[in-house]
């Protein structure tokens, strides 16, 4: 073979490996960006996402923000961590309407998370997101969280009391323990209460917190078999919207389910009966 020959070879396969190069670095400029999950949220991963190596961290590639609440959370808890170091969430709230838990085409309007500040259980970052306008991400650094002196029965208060008005006490840490091992999304939920049969016909509001939390936000109808259980375990519940129970004496009437929210499976279910406002 003569040198031009040779040469020709020679250019036509470094033709071939710069096309490839190309090629290869465009592929990898669009693959998705993935999205940490905190670790404060998960100490063990479902079979599908299990990492193979010793990461802290588990990745959730092609994550749509508006059908992952843990997804939503995650971003929540960058944000609220980098206004104060530690912030930890301890409420994050959310809805569903009753196509998204027959459907389990969850498409979320919005979230609410709460985040309590180090050595403090009264200041909290509340972060608001909606996706059907154009305010996302509100923050607001609230020291509204004190104990409220409510007044039930007809007989209105002596005005001393102070009714329904911020006592300036504190409220127990219980309310404010931090958010664990939690896994199950927001579309698990749909299609486990959707199974159940519960909260199909009417929509409602779900709540990620700890059991301390909402037994103390939830008193009149959070379930008496959940009280033995730890403060701290994280659950999902689910309060579906009420109606009028004016027929029975009572303001509102619907049902409620609680899942575990690192094993997806149900831990109770009933009715909750809201008693009418104290006039």
């Amino acid at each position: 073979m003569n040198e031009k020959g040779f040469a020709s070879i020679i250019l036509s396969l470094l033709v071939v490996a710069f096309l490839a190069a190309v090629g290869y670095l465009a592929l990898v400029k669009k693959s998705p960006r993935s999205m940490p999950i905190p670790d404060s949220f998960l100490t063990s991963a479902p079979p599908s996402t299990m990492p193979s190596s010793t990461s802290t961290t588990t990745a959730v590639e092609k994550v749509d923000l508006r059908s992952s609440l843990l997804a939503i959370a995650s971003l929540h808890t960058k944000d609220a961590a980098a206004i104060a170091s530690g912030a930890e969430p301890f409420d994050i709230e959310t809805s569903l309407d009753p196509d998204e838990i027959n459907t389990g085409n969850v498409r979320l309007t919005y979230a609410a998370s709460s985040f309590v500040l180090p050595n403090s259980d009264i200041k909290y970052i509340r972060v608001n997101e909606w996706f059907d306008n154009q305010t996302k991400r509100n923050y607001a650094t609230s020291s509204e969280d004190f104990i409220v002196r409510t007044c039930s029965g007809g007989t209105a208060p002596p005005p001393e009391s102070g009714c329904g008005q911020p006592t300036g006490e504190p409220e127990s840490r219980e309310k404010h323990l931090p958010i664990k091992n939690w896994i199950t999304d927001i579309k698990d939920a749909a299609l486990i209460l959707k199974g159940s049969g519960t909260g199909s016909s009417r929509g409602g509001k779900i709540v990620v917190a700890t059991i301390g939390r909402l037994k103390s936000k939830y008193p009149d109808f959070f379930p008496q078999s959940l009280r033995g259980f730890p403060n701290e375990q994280t659950v999902i519940e689910f309060i579906e919207k009420g109606v009028s129970g004016a027929a029975t004496g009572f303001s509102e009437i619907g049902q409620y389910v609680v899942l575990d929210a690192g094993e997806r499976k149900i831990l109770a279910t009933g009715n909750y009966k809201l008693p009418p406002p104290a006039p």
